[in-house]
This record gives structure tokens, sequence and C-alpha cells, in this order.
């Protein structure tokens, strides 16, 4: 029987190196999402896509709970030092295999590693201060050092991050910060090619989401673009925003669509969201969703212990690719890896998807 409670364990996992999420902003705009909700796509999906499947074992790792990251060309791999806590290790994976990977670098701790990463490095933390650790060596870019915590790495060099309670938003162009005495900021969220952030707020104990845009030259405008979603009208914490974090859509290949699919936990399902359309409620059992960056109309729905490549017109059926415990993390050439935790070992497999020919189909 599939509950619509994710089980604690794979609760968190999905939590594991992502910082709280939130946000807020003086805007006084909330957008309720209608009922029933409808989901519409700018190109019309198809129901079903006609396609073979291999699954290949890619090897194991010990590993401490912490789900590793991937680079955006699917070679290398940043993860927990399971013999020296604190330390992040980074490892070559030829062929996305872990059969013998060599260690390309390390990164003393103690130290976090975020979700996000882009062709330079990845993300991370040590309380204090946030920055980038080189793919290449390890070497950290440190973008400030006081206060600064929930960092994620954005398109063309952008990065948003939170310091002393402030949104923090640092482009080509400009660097905004918006503050705001009456609310909680957490974990800005980048999504999309052309700059769409998406935040989490919780103020009067109301939990929303917030889309901006930050193609703005300050502050003032930055603010101005906020769109907030009314997630729930009480109950908001950090508490209940870690509980919002579904296995992002973050490792690699082209962004996708500027959409947010979160675990909402007023009704306790999966939802996305991919403004100007209205929000949309995936079906009970879903507990996580990630898009195909390839085709944004498909993508990896993991339902209980079941990875699915499903169609957003269908997402309660779709093709099964593997079966137990398995986390997908799209890589380039249309491959996925799926993660497989254990107690003190991580196994890989890649999932490779061929669409057929009309004369195969």
């Amino acid at each position: 029987m599939i509950t619509t409670r994710p089980p604690r364990k794979f609760c968190l996992l999905l939590t594991t190196g992502i910082s709280l999420w939130g946000c807020a902003s003086t805007s006084s705009t909330v957008v309720q999402a209608p009922e029933p909700t409808e989901f519409d796509l700018e190109a019309t999906p198809t129901t079903s896509q006609a396609f073979r499947i291999a699954v290949e074992p890619r090897g194991q790792t010990e590993w401490t709970g912490d789900l590793p990251v991937v680079s955006p060309e699917g070679d290398r791999m940043a993860m927990a030092d399971p013999e020296r806590p604190g330390d992040v290790l980074i490892r070559s994976i030829p062929n996305n295999r872990l059969d013998d990977p060599m260690i390309l670098g390390r990164v003393p701790g103690p130290i976090r590693f975020g979700r996000s990463v882009d062709d330079v490095g990845f993300a991370v933390m040590d309380g204090e201060r946030v920055g980038r650790a080189s793919w290449v060596g390890g070497t950290v870019e440190w973008f400030a050092e006081q206060n600064s915590s929930d960092l994620d790495l954005g398109p063309d060099d952008s990065i948003a991050f939170i310091q002393k309670g402030d949104l923090v938003v640092r482009t080509p162009s400009a660097t905004l910060r918006l503050e705001d005495d009456t609310a909680t900021w957490h974990g800005p969220r980048w999504q999309g090619p052309n700059g769409t952030l998406f935040c989490w707020r919780v103020r009067d104990g109301a939990l929303d989401l917030v889309r901006f845009r930050t193609d703005v030259g300050d502050s003032a405008a930055l603010r101005r673009t906020a769109l907030p979603l009314r997630i729930a009208e009480s109950g908001g914490s950090k508490a209940t925003i870690a509980t919002t974090s579904t296995f992002r859509q973050f490792d690699a290949t082209a962004p996708g669509p500027a959409r947010c699919v979160f675990w909402d936990p007023a009704r306790q399902r999966v939802r996305l969201w991919e403004p100007p359309y209205p929000i949309f409620d995936f079906p009970p059992g879903v507990l996580a969703f990630v898009t195909d960056p390839n085709d944004p109309r498909f993508g990896m729905s993991v339902q209980s212990t079941v990875v699915r490549r499903v169609s957003l017109l269908t997402p309660s059926s779709g093709v099964p690719i593997s079966g137990g415990l398995r986390l997908p993390c799209p890589i380039p050439n249309g491959e996925w890896l799926l993660f497989a935790p254990g107690d003190q070992q991580i196994s890989v497999e890649c999932a490779i998807l061929q669409p057929l020919t009309d004369n195969e189909s």
C-alpha cells in the first residue's frame, strides 16, 4: 500500500545537504491556487512515448548518509568522506562508474555541500561562510563570510544566499538585498535558464512560496517582481519548511523550465508550480518528481520505492524504471543516474533511455 506521507528515512535523504528553505517579501499579494487545479504546458505533451530502457549497475561506495552531487558533465561526484567526517571528497566517475574512482580533490571540514552545482563547482557552507568548491582540486571561492547560509548557484554565474536574515542575490549586473523584519527567509532556489528564483517565506505563521525575476537593476525592482503562492495559513516554521524538500532537479545538464517541485505539508503531496500556470498536484503516493531536462513534458517520478518515467499528462501511470529505493539524477546524453542508498553503502545504476523509431514502435 502506498501512503501519502514520505517514509522518515526517505524524507531525511531528500533533505540531507539541503538548507532549510524559505523567503520573505513585503508584497501583500497572495496567489491562491484554484480548486480543482489544472495544468497546462506551452507545448501540448503526448500522453505516451515509446522507448527502450536499459538499467546497468555502475558500482557502489561507502557513504555517510549525505546524497552525493554530480557535475554537469556527469564525470565527477562530490560526497562526504566516510573516513574523515566533515571533509568532502571529489571523485572521478568515468563512464558514470564507481568501480575504481580516483580522488580528484578534498575540501577540508567541517563543511557541508549543498545540492546546487555548475560547471565550475558545487555549493559549500561551514555555518558562517558560503562558497563554491571547484571540481578541480576542491579550492573554495568564498562569496560571503559572516552569518551566511543557504547558498544556491544560478545561471550565468549568479548566486543567491541568506545573510543575517536577508535574501542576497548577485547577478552579473547587480547585487540585490531584500529585508523584512516581519518574516523569515530560507533557501533561495534558482530554476530555469533566465534567472527565475523561488524562495520560501514564513510570516505570521503562514507559509508562502514566492517567485522572483532577477533580471532587474535594484532591490526595489526585485521586490516588485515577487509573486507569492500561499501554501499554508498557519504552522509555518523552519521544521515545516524542511519537510517541503523533494528531490530537486539539481545536477547537471541544461536547466529545465522555471518551475518549482515541492512537498506540500498541508496537502500531503508533491506539487509543481510553473507560473503563469496554476499549481499542479501530483497523484497521492508520488514522493518526488524530477523533470527531464531534455523534454520538460516528461520526468522521473518516485512513487513509494518505484521509479517511473511519466508524462505530466498521465502522472499516475508511466513506465517503471527500477524497483527498490532509487533517487534519480539526470546526466548528459539522455541518461539518468539512480542512487540506491543502503545502511553503509550507496550503489549507483545508470538508466539509459532510447526512444524507438517509427519502424520499431
